[in-house]
Protein backbone atom coordinates (compact mmCIF):
# COMPACT_ATOMS: atom_id res chain seq x y z
CA UNK A 1 0.00 0.00 0.00
CA UNK A 2 3.29 1.97 0.38
CA UNK A 3 3.56 2.15 -3.68
CA UNK A 4 2.46 5.51 -5.38
CA UNK A 5 0.94 3.44 -7.91
CA UNK A 6 -1.04 1.81 -5.21
CA UNK A 7 -3.35 4.97 -4.35
CA UNK A 8 -3.96 5.87 -8.18
CA UNK A 9 -4.84 2.30 -9.38
CA UNK A 10 -7.19 2.07 -6.26
CA UNK A 11 -8.54 5.60 -5.79
CA UNK A 12 -7.29 5.25 -1.96
CA UNK A 13 -6.02 8.91 -2.06
CA UNK A 14 -4.55 8.23 1.45
CA UNK A 15 -2.32 5.22 0.14
CA UNK A 16 1.19 5.95 1.31
CA UNK A 17 0.47 7.39 4.73
CA UNK A 18 0.48 5.13 7.88
CA UNK A 19 -3.02 3.33 7.60
CA UNK A 20 -3.77 5.32 11.05
CA UNK A 21 -3.63 8.23 9.39
CA UNK A 22 -6.01 7.76 6.40
CA UNK A 23 -9.14 9.47 5.65
CA UNK A 24 -12.49 7.90 6.77
CA UNK A 25 -13.62 7.48 3.23
CA UNK A 26 -10.17 5.95 2.10
CA UNK A 27 -10.85 3.50 5.07
CA UNK A 28 -14.45 2.37 4.11
CA UNK A 29 -12.83 2.20 0.49
CA UNK A 30 -10.09 -0.35 1.46
CA UNK A 31 -12.50 -2.20 3.66
CA UNK A 32 -15.62 -2.49 0.99
CA UNK A 33 -13.49 -2.86 -2.25
CA UNK A 34 -9.52 -4.35 -1.33
CA UNK A 35 -8.72 -5.16 2.47
CA UNK A 36 -9.93 -9.04 1.35
CA UNK A 37 -8.71 -9.09 -2.13
CA UNK A 38 -5.14 -7.64 -0.85
CA UNK A 39 -4.89 -9.43 2.21
CA UNK A 40 -5.60 -13.15 -0.17
CA UNK A 41 -2.94 -12.27 -2.66
CA UNK A 42 -0.80 -10.91 -0.74
CA UNK A 43 -0.15 -13.26 2.28
CA UNK A 44 1.77 -16.14 0.96
CA UNK A 45 3.18 -19.30 3.02
CA UNK A 46 6.52 -21.15 1.91
CA UNK A 47 7.62 -24.24 2.98
CA UNK A 48 10.39 -25.29 1.73
CA UNK A 49 10.50 -29.05 1.21
CA UNK A 50 14.62 -30.40 1.32
CA UNK A 51 13.88 -33.95 -0.04
CA UNK A 52 12.16 -33.15 -2.89
CA UNK A 53 14.40 -29.81 -3.26
CA UNK A 54 11.04 -27.88 -3.62
CA UNK A 55 9.32 -25.34 -2.42
CA UNK A 56 5.13 -25.99 -0.89
CA UNK A 57 3.56 -22.57 -1.69
CA UNK A 58 -0.14 -21.40 -0.69
CA UNK A 59 -2.51 -18.83 -0.07
CA UNK A 60 -5.89 -18.11 0.13
CA UNK A 61 -6.91 -16.25 -2.99
CA UNK A 62 -10.14 -15.52 -3.66
CA UNK A 63 -11.47 -17.66 -1.46
CA UNK A 64 -9.75 -20.91 -2.64
CA UNK A 65 -7.12 -22.08 -1.18
CA UNK A 66 -4.51 -22.15 -3.94
CA UNK A 67 -1.25 -24.17 -3.48
CA UNK A 68 1.95 -26.09 -5.11
CA UNK A 69 4.98 -26.90 -5.81
CA UNK A 70 7.39 -24.57 -7.36
CA UNK A 71 10.75 -26.60 -8.00
CA UNK A 72 14.47 -25.05 -7.83
CA UNK A 73 16.22 -24.85 -10.85
CA UNK A 74 18.60 -21.74 -10.96
CA UNK A 75 20.15 -19.20 -9.06
CA UNK A 76 16.46 -17.24 -9.34
CA UNK A 77 13.15 -18.76 -8.93
CA UNK A 78 9.91 -16.94 -9.08
CA UNK A 79 7.70 -18.33 -6.30
CA UNK A 80 4.71 -16.82 -6.07
CA UNK A 81 2.78 -13.95 -8.25
CA UNK A 82 -0.13 -12.06 -8.16
CA UNK A 83 -1.41 -8.71 -8.89
CA UNK A 84 -3.00 -6.81 -6.35
CA UNK A 85 -3.94 -3.77 -7.74
CA UNK A 86 -5.00 -1.93 -11.52
CA UNK A 87 -6.10 -4.51 -14.14
CA UNK A 88 -6.11 -8.23 -13.42
CA UNK A 89 -5.79 -9.19 -17.38
CA UNK A 90 -2.66 -7.36 -17.45
CA UNK A 91 -2.83 -5.37 -20.19
CA UNK A 92 -3.63 -2.67 -18.30
CA UNK A 93 -1.89 -0.50 -15.95
CA UNK A 94 -1.41 -2.73 -12.49
CA UNK A 95 0.68 -3.16 -9.39
CA UNK A 96 1.94 -7.06 -9.14
CA UNK A 97 3.48 -8.89 -5.92
CA UNK A 98 6.06 -11.11 -6.10
CA UNK A 99 8.38 -13.49 -4.12
CA UNK A 100 12.06 -14.81 -5.79
CA UNK A 101 14.66 -17.00 -4.45
CA UNK A 102 17.76 -15.62 -5.59
CA UNK A 103 21.24 -16.46 -4.97
CA UNK A 104 23.23 -13.22 -4.20
CA UNK A 105 26.48 -11.87 -2.44
CA UNK A 106 26.59 -10.09 0.26
CA UNK A 107 28.64 -7.29 1.11
CA UNK A 108 30.70 -9.22 3.26
CA UNK A 109 31.78 -11.23 -0.04
CA UNK A 110 29.16 -14.51 1.41
CA UNK A 111 26.66 -15.82 -0.41
CA UNK A 112 23.52 -16.90 0.61
CA UNK A 113 20.20 -17.97 -0.89
CA UNK A 114 17.35 -15.38 0.10
CA UNK A 115 13.60 -14.46 -0.33
CA UNK A 116 12.76 -11.52 -2.04
CA UNK A 117 9.56 -10.09 -2.06
CA UNK A 118 9.21 -7.23 -4.72
CA UNK A 119 6.56 -5.00 -6.25
CA UNK A 120 6.28 -4.47 -9.94
CA UNK A 121 4.29 -1.50 -11.60
CA UNK A 122 3.68 -2.15 -15.23
CA UNK A 123 1.50 0.50 -17.72
CA UNK A 124 0.67 -2.50 -20.01
CA UNK A 125 1.71 -6.01 -21.01
CA UNK A 126 6.02 -5.65 -21.73
CA UNK A 127 6.59 -2.06 -20.20
CA UNK A 128 7.99 -2.41 -16.64
CA UNK A 129 7.83 1.11 -14.88
CA UNK A 130 8.92 0.50 -11.69
CA UNK A 131 10.02 -2.68 -9.80
CA UNK A 132 11.46 -2.45 -6.35
CA UNK A 133 12.79 -5.29 -4.08
CA UNK A 134 10.97 -4.73 -0.67
CA UNK A 135 13.96 -7.09 1.06
CA UNK A 136 16.54 -10.06 0.52
CA UNK A 137 15.72 -12.44 3.40
CA UNK A 138 18.82 -14.86 4.04
CA UNK A 139 17.49 -18.30 4.12
CA UNK A 140 20.06 -21.31 5.83
CA UNK A 141 22.20 -18.62 7.34
CA UNK A 142 22.52 -20.07 10.94
CA UNK A 143 25.05 -16.95 12.18
CA UNK A 144 21.97 -14.75 11.86
CA UNK A 145 21.43 -12.89 14.97
CA UNK A 146 19.25 -9.74 15.90
CA UNK A 147 21.91 -6.89 15.22
CA UNK A 148 22.90 -8.42 11.56
CA UNK A 149 19.20 -8.41 10.39
CA UNK A 150 19.13 -4.63 12.00
CA UNK A 151 22.50 -4.19 10.24
CA UNK A 152 20.35 -5.31 6.88
CA UNK A 153 17.27 -2.41 7.97
CA UNK A 154 15.02 -4.79 9.52
CA UNK A 155 12.69 -3.90 12.26
CA UNK A 156 12.65 -6.93 14.68
CA UNK A 157 9.44 -8.35 16.86
CA UNK A 158 9.52 -11.04 19.05
CA UNK A 159 6.98 -13.30 21.22
CA UNK A 160 8.12 -16.37 23.20
CA UNK A 161 10.22 -18.39 23.00
CA UNK A 162 11.89 -17.96 26.79
CA UNK A 163 8.28 -18.95 28.74
CA UNK A 164 8.48 -21.98 30.87
CA UNK A 165 5.34 -24.35 31.38
CA UNK A 166 5.58 -27.51 32.82
CA UNK A 167 3.47 -30.34 31.53
CA UNK A 168 1.23 -32.72 33.16
CA UNK A 169 4.49 -35.27 33.33
CA UNK A 170 6.08 -32.62 35.15
CA UNK A 171 8.62 -31.70 32.27
CA UNK A 172 9.68 -28.32 31.65
CA UNK A 173 9.27 -26.72 27.90
CA UNK A 174 9.74 -23.62 26.51
CA UNK A 175 7.39 -22.27 24.57
CA UNK A 176 7.68 -21.70 20.88
CA UNK A 177 9.07 -18.36 20.09
CA UNK A 178 7.92 -16.18 17.16
CA UNK A 179 9.62 -13.65 15.25
CA UNK A 180 8.69 -10.82 12.45
CA UNK A 181 10.92 -8.98 10.55
CA UNK A 182 9.71 -5.64 8.60
CA UNK A 183 11.39 -3.94 6.00
CA UNK A 184 9.90 -1.08 3.12
CA UNK A 185 5.95 -1.92 4.31
CA UNK A 186 6.75 -5.97 3.70
CA UNK A 187 7.10 -8.44 6.88
CA UNK A 188 8.37 -11.73 6.94
CA UNK A 189 7.61 -13.83 10.29
CA UNK A 190 8.18 -17.60 11.18
CA UNK A 191 8.73 -19.81 14.62
CA UNK A 192 11.30 -21.20 15.93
Amino acid sequence: MSHPKFGELTGIKSAGKPYKDWSKADNELWHKKYREKLGNRAYVHFHYLVGENVYFVSTNNNGSNLSGLVKRDGTTNLLYSSIVAGDEDGFEPNLEFSVYERLIKFADGNRAWVLSPCLKYKEGTFEDEDFKILFDYPLHRLDMDDDKFKNLGFKIDRFGGDDIYTDDFGETHGLPGFMKLKKNGAEISFSF
